[in-house]
């Protein structure tokens, strides 16, 4: 069961560690133009859906891998 269990924060923290990557690395330097003064509106718009698509997928993930874990453990 330990070993799971530091499997899963490892997992945890990878997917942060890349998530946050993909914000800043992707998100970060995305801009639109040409829609006058929405450009603001429209790119923060934007970057806030893909980066909570970003975390409910990431939630997702950890969601099934803790599924798994804790289904491993009572099947042993």
């Amino acid at each position: 069961m330990k070993v799971e269990l530091f499997g899963f924060l490892f997992a945890m923290w990878i997917l942060i560690i890349v998530g946050g990557g993909i914000l800043v690395v992707i998100l970060g330097p995305l801009s639109i133009t040409g829609y006058g003064d929405f450009n603001l509106i429209l790119n923060s718009g934007i970057k806030a859906i893909i980066a909570i698509i970003l975390v409910v997928v990431w939630i997702l993930i950890l969601s099934k891998l803790k599924n798994w874990i804790f289904r491993k453990a009572i099947k042993s």
